[in-house]
């Protein structure tokens, strides 16, 4: 699992990645896509209108991951 700041955009961004999924949202917590990089390398076809349940569970991967960072020395 990998957890990063996207800073190559001027708005906040951050995005998780499990398996051949990642999840990217906004500085508010809105999903700005979620993709299959394996199929769709180019992220062109977001799936999160399609597939809310693995939208759900990226958030909450992305939040678990956000709380640990918090709590590790050199964290936010």
């Amino acid at each position: 699992v990998i957890q990063m700041a996207d800073r190559s955009v001027k708005r906040t961004l951050r995005a998780v990645v499990v398996g051949r999924h990642k999840l990217i949202v906004d500085g508010e917590g809105g999903v700005v896509g979620l993709y299959d990089f394996v199929s769709d390398p180019e992220e062109t076809g977001d799936l999160a209108a399609s597939q809310p349940a693995l939208e759900a569970a990226l958030k909450a991967e992305l939040a678990r991951r956000r709380d640990i960072d918090w709590v590790l020395p050199g964290g936010r």
